[in-house]
């Protein structure tokens, strides 16, 4: 019995810090809805239509990025840390090549959106600039997911937690600002959200990026070189280990998120009820 309790210590030890970075992570988009409720409900579902076409997306290359996270765990095992660090560099690389895909998607998301059944104009041009300021996030949001999942892989769950709360936190200003036009910004509405959120997870990766330079633990996953190009197989291994998750979230996903993809309007008639009562709430 006293082996399974030091065993579910030292899980729950693991996993918690990944549950609660999940939440900080969940709880922005929570936030985003809210504060744009806040100007109109107009702006609140052109962000719920916009958030419906950004989560698969940006997911799908989440899931493909997952597959660094038992990649480093069987090298450090192993004893073969030195091939870590190329590992995530093709990491990077993948990061990349997704996150242009991605944004290309976001860019021309606009002919969906304007295709979706009885759409009002007025939200499918909100909900297209809300996309078009959010792709900017995309590349800073996967960067920052290959050195999370290089943490997770060596056992080292706090980072990705303690930087999802910082995100959070960072986030609620920037949204005041940009939604609300404060410090000289214009104010933005629904837009502001996407402004808002691209810029957090940009922060987000370059603080993981300096805790994890100047983390003890991993000075030793270092290149010699500055530069590599794309290694094919490393890429292709990567590629092979993740699609499968990555399907799992895009599919997941565009089942919960069908109906205000395809209903637009009926989201924007359930919500002026409620702008009264966000607003006091803010």
């Amino acid at each position: 019995m006293q082996k399974y309790l030091t065993e579910a210590r030292q899980l729950l030890a693991l996993a918690i810090p990944v549950i609660l970075a999940q939440v900080a992570q969940t709880a922005m988009g929570f936030v985003d809805t809210i504060m744009a409720g806040a100007v109109s409900a107009t702006d609140m579902a052109a962000v719920a239509v916009g958030t419906s076409v950004w989560l698969p997306a940006i997911l799908f290359g989440h899931g493909l990025l997952l597959a660094l996270t038992p990649t480093v765990a069987q090298l450090n095992g192993s004893g073969r840390r030195e091939r870590i660090a190329e590992q995530i560099r093709q990491g990077y690389w993948l990061a990349s090549f997704v996150a242009i895909f991605i944004m290309l998607v976001l860019w021309n998301a606009g002919y969906l959106i304007r295709a979706m059944h009885d759409i009002d104009p007025l939200l499918a041009q909100k909900a297209e600039g809300y996309l078009h300021a959010l792709l900017f996030g995309a590349p800073g949001y996967l960067f920052f997911q290959v050195m999370r999942n290089q943490c997770e892989g060596l056992s080292k769950t706090k980072p990705g937690m303690v930087l999802g709360f910082i995100g959070l936190m960072v986030n609620i200003p920037l949204n005041y600002i940009f939604i609300y036009g404060h410090f000289g910004m214009p104010a933005l509405g629904g837009v502001g959200c996407g402004v808002a959120t691209a810029s957090v997870y940009w922060v987000m990766f370059l603080c993981m990026r300096f805790w994890v330079r100047r983390m003890g633990s991993m000075r030793d996953i270092r290149m010699a070189s500055r530069w590599s190009s794309p290694s094919w197989p490393v890429l292709r291994r990567l590629v092979t280990l993740g699609l499968p998750v990555a399907l799992a979230l895009f599919l997941k996903l565009r089942c919960l998120l069908w109906l205000p993809c395809w209903s637009p309007r009926s989201v924007s008639l359930m919500l002026p009820d409620t702008r009264s009562h966000l607003t006091s709430a803010l």
